[in-house]
């Protein structure tokens, strides 16, 4: 076990792809404010941010009906 495991369980490690997903599309709604409308990458970091939702959005649905089904298995 490396020095950077220590205070981490499983789960979390699990969680951090996820949690990158969620900061990437931060990330590029911020680029976004800072970028000039008339600049030609404006659209297609719109189109980036959008896709970034879509992905979010799917894992959390796909998140929420795993834990959904765990919370029937322990009933």
């Amino acid at each position: 076990m490396t020095p950077k495991m220590n205070n981490s369980d499983l789960l979390g490690f699990l969680q951090m792809p996820f949690n990158r997903l969620f900061k990437y599309k931060l990330l590029f709604e911020d680029l976004l404010k800072k970028t000039d409308l008339d600049h030609p990458d404006y659209e297609n970091i719109k189109d980036v941010i959008a896709k970034f939702h879509e992905v979010c959005n799917y894992n959390n649905e796909k998140m929420q009906a795993h834990l959904d089904t765990v919370k029937l298995m322990d009933l």
